[in-house]
């Protein structure tokens, strides 16, 4: 997790990350003092003597709105916090050989003309043990809830440039259950690394210039506003309450690496 989303620092940034919610937090911090003066400390009424006197009713009324506010408060707070909490982690570039005619979009690509294997390709096959290996991207998703799973993930990778979106297939698009952190008896457990290993078909119908991972590297990510955004959304195991994630990495083709663009948390 960055260093932002994770230890003290998490709360203090839900509270005062935008000024709405700063606002927003001064206001409910002013009427629960208010609501606690009032309990403890009740206004007297000036027409009222000695033992006589009491709270006028615009006091009771009062009371009646700041606990109907504090009420509506608590729920949000508890719907916030009963929600999935993911991390997205940079992405990383590796080779997986490729399988001869086994992948379910092969046979429909068999007819095809082979490519030629351009430079990188050949370096990287030297290792190789069967034909030239396959550019991936592994995108690592991390569980950040201490007790909870989430559940029903459902995930979406595309390179997005100038407007135009380049989408991928990945290994799997959906997965039923990612453990949280404390519950899982696995090391690493609470983690999942999704697999980008092609270019949608029909991106790859529409658009000629990418019709590979290393296409979408080379001519599509290389543009100054170009990046790798990834969606997911998830469910809370316990109360149901989904969420969606989003996080955007830029890539920088002199390193071959990404960077990530703003925070992975939320």
């Amino acid at each position: 997790m960055c260093k932002r989303c994770s230890g003290p620092s998490r709360l203090w940034s839900f509270f005062v990350h935008t000024p709405v919610r700063l606002v927003a937090s001064v206001g409910a911090i002013a009427l629960i003092l208010w609501y606690v003066f009032l309990t403890i400390c009740p206004v007297q009424s000036e027409h009222a003597l000695g033992l006589e006197q009491g709270m006028p009713a615009w006091v009771d009324a009062l009371g009646v709105l700041v606990g109907v506010v504090l009420s509506a408060i608590v729920t949000l707070l508890l719907i916030r916090w009963l929600r999935p909490t993911l991390f997205f982690d940079i992405p990383i570039l590796d080779y997986k050989a490729q399988d001869n005619g086994s992948h379910e979009e092969g046979a429909s690509d068999s007819g095809s003309p082979k490519v030629e294997r351009n430079d990188q390709c050949r370096e990287a096959a030297k290792d190789a043990t069967a034909g030239c290996p396959k550019l991936i991207i592994k995108m690592p998703v991390e569980n950040c809830d201490l007790f909870f799973a989430a559940v029903n993930l459902r995930i979406e990778a595309a390179g997005v440039d100038h407007g135009l979106t380049y989408h991928l297939d990945l290994d799997r698009q959906e997965f039923i259950m990612l453990p949280s952190r404390w519950t899982t008896s696995d090391k690493g457990g609470s983690q999942r690394t999704y697999h980008a290993y092609e270019i949608n078909k029909y991106t790859r119908c529409i658009a000629p210039e990418c019709q590979s991972v290393n296409d979408l590297l080379s001519n599509v990510l290389v543009g100054p506003g170009a990046y790798l955004r990834v969606r997911i959304h998830a469910t809370h195991e316990f109360t149901g309450f989904g969420r969606a994630f989003e996080a955007r990495f830029k890539y920088h083709p002199d390193r071959k690496e990404f960077t990530r663009i703003g925070c992975g948390c939320k």
